[in-house]
């Protein structure tokens, strides 16, 4: 557009005022701005009000101006949002924070897996070096045929299972065999305590214990050696026969485990216990075979004129079990001091 230039203005001040109105035109302004550009007689008073100090500002506030509602135009003409591309959408959805913790659990139970693995590595390794030294303690005695040693009586002319004085001596293990009474091999085994081996297959199979070998190692051997030393005397009686000892089944079972009154109670007794209810009662009714069958027991003992104080264990009565109840250590202290000498 072009402005009459007003009464009284020099060159300098036309060409400002041109200027100004080829700005505002480039930047589209229009609508409000219009009236202030077209009256350009208001700003431009004169001479000095073209040289005021704060007439730069105002053109820098035009400018802004102009492009601020320039903006605004351009989103007027579109309003909808350009839509993202697959770049933009990717950066846009990070990746879920169950991932993150997923992959940080895995990754401590893989730690965890490899300590413990390394940890059971570690303990086998111990273990095999002290079976070793065990082994190699123990390895030093030569284990006696079964035929040269002496057969032992069961029971001692008091009724008394109490084995030789050799085992008070503090020998570390036995390998012993029981005989019947045709003195044949009936059971071989090894165990750290003779007497309480001794006891249980008494009171398992009183019929089968008369007589017994027992080989006495003073250094303290490894499992393993104590399981060679067993399976030579056991090639040696042929106690795997079945229903002998050592057969690995029923028979064996009967000499290592505590007699199961369930499996050989009759069926009079096993409708008494299925009739019970469930719960105490029914405890009870087990609880009243198992004492039948201790009582036969006890009575087959005294024909063998068996002394020994036996008491069988009252929490397996409940399942149906018959085994002796370990023997609870000495620990009482005399009333009295040692008689102070006069």
């Amino acid at each position: 557009r072009q402005l009459a230039p007003p009464s009284g203005c020099r060159p300098p001040q036309l060409k400002m005022a041109f200027a100004v109105n080829q700005v505002a035109c480039r930047l589209g302004v229009c609508g409000r701005r219009e009236e202030r550009l077209s009256t350009e007689h208001a700003s431009l008073r004169g001479a000095q009000a073209l040289h005021r100090p704060a007439r730069p500002l105002s053109l820098q506030r035009l400018v802004a101006c102009g492009a601020q509602d320039s903006r605004t135009s351009a989103m007027s003409q579109d309003s909808k949002p350009l839509a993202p591309g697959p770049d933009a959408e990717a950066e846009a959805e990070p990746e879920p924070a169950w991932k993150a913790i997923e992959a940080a659990r895995q990754e401590r139970l893989r730690r965890i897996k490899e300590n413990s693995e390394a940890a059971k590595a570690y303990n086998r390794r111990v273990q095999s070096e002290r079976d070793a030294r065990r082994g190699q303690r123990g390895g030093d005695v030569e284990l006696q045929a079964l035929e040269e040693l002496d057969a032992v009586p069961y029971l001692t002319d008091d009724g008394l299972v109490t084995p030789s004085e050799q085992e008070k001596r503090r020998a570390k293990a036995v390998v012993y065999a029981v005989l019947d009474e045709s003195e044949a091999v009936q059971f071989v085994g090894a165990s750290r305590n003779l007497r309480s081996s001794l006891l249980s297959h008494l009171v398992r199979v009183p019929q089968a214990c008369y007589w017994y070998k027992v080989f006495y190692l003073k250094a303290t051997p490894s499992r393993a050696l104590l399981g060679e030393y067993v399976q030579q005397w056991v090639e040696q009686s042929g106690t795997t026969a079945a229903g002998r000892g050592n057969d690995g089944a029923a028979g064996q079972t009967l000499w290592e485990r505590p007699l199961n009154v369930l499996d050989i109670m009759t069926d009079e007794e096993a409708q008494t216990i299925s009739a019970a209810e469930a719960g105490p009662k029914r405890g009870r009714a087990i609880k009243a075979v198992c004492r039948k069958y201790e009582a036969e027991i006890k009575r087959v003992l005294e024909q063998r004129q068996v002394t020994e104080s036996l008491r069988f264990d009252p929490k397996m009565k409940e399942r149906g079990l018959l085994d002796l109840k370990a023997a609870a250590p000495n620990t009482s202290v005399p009333d009295q001091g040692p008689p102070k000498a006069k």
